[in-house]
């Protein structure tokens, strides 16, 4: 393996590992990327650096695939749906990078971070603005909620509740219509009285 392909490795094992526990043994970490812990010290000389530099690394590749999708050439309704496959399979990165946020006031982070949440954002805007989704919800909540079933998506995954090639179907759905079952048959039906 090449000494590019280690740190890649060591990354990806960090960032798998750090989104279960936090506090994970750097052991652990060394032993899910294949190496020693020594190779793993080569490459970070501490803890720190190591959640940092894989931080990093997921946003880096997590806008990269953001960018490849070039939502902007798309309808605001198949623009949102392709946002929500495009993040389905960074589940763990994904998990892991609200740990490190948590963890880390890193600025480069911070940056990054930052970075992908307004590509996100101006999809989520587009789709209010389009119809697509309510229009009296304020930003602010669009990206919470947006993000809280991200969230739970992946951690469904992650537990075994829901398998993983329904999650962005699932997800998708319950942002467009909730928990109701009114806008899914149609228009609401009048209660008897």
């Amino acid at each position: 393996m090449s000494g590019s392909d280690t740190r890649a490795s060591i990354l990806s094992a960090a960032a798998r590992a750090f989104a279960v526990d936090p506090s994970a043994p750097l052991v652990d970490v060394a032993r899910s990327a294949g190496v020693g812990r020594a190779t793993l010290h080569r490459y970070f000389g501490s803890r720190e650096e190591l959640l940092r530099e894989a931080g990093l690394d997921s946003l880096v590749q997590l806008e990269q695939a953001l960018k490849a999708h070039r939502f902007e050439r798309q309808a605001p309704d198949v623009a949102l749906e392709s946002l929500v496959g495009a993040l389905a399979p960074w589940g763990d990165r994904l998990r892991f990078l609200l740990v490190v946020s948590e963890l880390s006031q890193e600025p480069s982070l911070k940056a990054a971070e930052a970075r992908v949440d307004e590509q996100i954002m101006r999809i989520l805007l587009r789709a209010r603005d389009a119809g697509v989704l309510r229009q009296d919800l304020p930003s602010a909540w669009l990206f919470a909620t947006f993000e809280a079933l991200l969230y739970a998506a992946w951690t469904a995954v992650a537990q075994g509740d829901l398998a993983a090639n329904d999650a962005a179907r699932t997800l998708h759905e319950t942002l467009l219509h909730g928990h109701g079952t009114g806008h899914l048959a149609g228009a609401r039906k009048a209660r008897p009285r």
